[in-house]
Formats: structure tokens, sequence, C-alpha cells
């Protein structure tokens, strides 16, 4: 029995791996707004139907999935940040961020120039708010301002900074635009934060 759970499991993560990939594939290719479930399908060789099982939001659910894989490498990547990272140059996770984004800037761009790219710009910002208010929570111990605005700030700020960087091909290296952030954000949200521990 436990056999044939672990074939059926791994006939499920290879079937939403192939939608996964075909989806992608035709995004760079053709845009996401031309992207059709039965074109995703068809390259990723399997029925309408299966897609549907898989996701029910059809292709914007499938989408969505895709993403969060791709911020959950991001967040991998980033360290805990700490009561350094407010006070020092040497700890940047934003730098992280912006080399991310370099690395995926393709995709990025045809999304960020899609119908549904109000949609996609909201959840990243979300998603990385999110992680932002966790590590805020690790260290701080008062604020003035809810940590949930200070972390919606952040956010906002650093996904509106980097789609003008990809939109603009990328002009100055991610460490620069990593200073630039820190250098705009960092001495508001180290004012609120005075009472963080010594």
């Amino acid at each position: 029995m436990r056999d044939n759970q672990t074939k059926l499991d791994r006939r499920v993560v290879r079937t939403r791996q192939l939608l996964r990939d075909a989806l992608m594939e035709l995004i760079l290719e053709k845009g996401y707004d031309d992207v059709t479930v039965q074109d995703t399908t068809d390259r990723a060789n399997l029925g309408r139907a299966t897609l549907y099982l898989h996701y029910k939001g059809g292709k914007e659910e499938l989408l969505l999935h895709n993403l969060e894989e791709i911020y959950d490498d991001l967040v991998a990547r980033l360290k805990p940040l700490k009561r350094e990272g407010l006070r020092s140059s040497q700890h940047r996770p934003s730098q992280v961020a912006f080399e991310h984004a370099a690395e995926h800037h393709d995709l990025y761009l045809v999304l960020l120039h899609s119908q549904a790219a109000a949609t996609i710009a909201q959840r990243i910002r979300e998603y990385l708010a999110g992680v932002i208010q966790q590590d805020l929570e690790a260290w701080a111990t008062d604020s003035p301002v809810p940590l949930s605005v200070i972390a919606n700030y952040m956010a906002g700020s650093l996904v509106a900074l980097i789609t003008w960087w990809l939109e603009h091909d990328m002009p100055y290296e991610p460490e620069y635009m990593s200073d630039i952030f820190s250098r705009l954000t960092l001495p508001g949200v180290r004012d609120l934060l005075k009472a963080m521990p010594e």
C-alpha cells in the first residue's frame, strides 16, 4: 500500500512539474496574457482536466504556485534579519533580492507587463512583507508603529525599486541598488526601533 502511495505521490509531483515548466516556457515565449490553458496542457502533453485537477484556479493558480517556488528560493538565500542588518552595511538582504531579481529578470519583465501585473506585484509584496515582519518580530522589542506597517513599507519600497531597475535594463549593480535602498529606507526604520536590544 505504501509503495502504491509513493508511486502516486511521485506521479503527482511529476505532473505538477510538467505543468509548471510548460507554463513558464510559454510565458517567456508568448507573454502571460496570450498563454491559454490549452497551450499549457499541450506543451506538457497532458489533458486540460489534469491541469484543473491539480490547479482548480487554472492558469492563474498555476502561475502563483510557480511564483511561490521562486519566492521560497529567495527566502532560503536570505539570512534572518538581525540588529546588525539595520546598523551595518555588511548585512544586506536587499542585495540578495536584487541579485535574485536579476536571475529571473526575463520572467519578471514579462509578468510585470501583463494584465496580471497588479496581482503579481501585490503577491510579491505580501510575501516579502511577511518575511520581513517575522524577522523584525525576532528582535524588535518595542515600536511606536506596528511592525506589520514597517514590514509592508519596506517590502513595497523594495518591490517598487526592483521593478524600476528591471524596467530600465538593470543600469546599476545589485550591490549599488541595495545601498540606495538601505539609504532611503533604513534611517527611518532605525529611528522607529530605538528600543531594539543592545
